[in-house]
């Protein structure tokens, strides 16, 4: 029985619709596929660009610091009751370069009722050498007696120790200090910095010293 032309268009039409699902979910696979590759790409440009973008390492200077502290005993005489502080200041390179022309300042607050004796001779050329284990000191300003009884500062340069490489100590040992009698005296305090020329606006020493009457 032959077919109708009628049922023929039906026939057509339907393969057509049918080769249109097809072809359109062709389509939609093939357009994910296109989109999901242009992502990979788009990151893949996008992750070299930030890599190409990242900034380069800068070469930081060495550091120059320094650390310095006091060790000292509080000691009394019992035969004359007076008391009197014996120690040393130590001065440590911290930092990673060699620190130049060092300088320390002992400052006190009752300067006119306090002496502090120690190895310090009179201003002299400092000999050109790296270190010393018997290091001498000297005063660094001529006028030194009149900075110590009006300001209480005492600034001190060591003899031969002109530079002080990374991890090595500069020591103001063997130093004592002595007070006057005196009933109006409370309190004596202790403060030391020290300088280099590398560090000119100079660093505190971690502790002080202090004496309550």
């Amino acid at each position: 029985m032959k077919k109708t032309n009628q049922e023929t268009r039906k026939t057509n039409y339907s393969e057509v619709r049918q080769k249109l699902i097809y072809y359109q979910s062709e389509a939609a696979k093939y357009k994910f596929l296109c989109d999901k590759y242009e992502y990979l790409i788009s990151q893949a440009l996008l992750s070299k660009n930030i890599e190409e973008q990242k900034p380069q390492e800068v070469e930081k200077d060495p550091i120059s610091d320094v650390t310095s502290y006091f060790n000292h005993s509080f000691i009394q005489d019992k035969e004359t009751n007076q008391h009197f502080i014996y120690g040393s200041f130590i001065v440590t390179n911290s930092g990673e370069t060699t620190l130049t022309n060092p300088i320390i300042c002992l400052k006190v607050n009752e300067p006119r009722q306090t002496i502090v004796g120690g190895k310090i001779g009179e201003v002299s050329g400092a000999s050109n050498k790296v270190l010393s284990a018997f290091e001498e000191w000297s005063y660094l300003h001529e006028d030194w007696r009149h900075k110590w009884l009006e300001k209480g500062e005492l600034w001190l340069k060591p003899k031969q120790t002109t530079e002080l490489p990374p991890g090595e100590k500069l020591i103001f040992s063997g130093f004592d200090i002595k007070f006057k009698e005196n009933h109006s005296l409370k309190q004596v305090i202790v403060e030391a910095f020290c300088y280099f020329e590398q560090l000119s606006s100079g660093r505190k020493s971690l502790n002080s010293i202090s004496l309550t009457f």
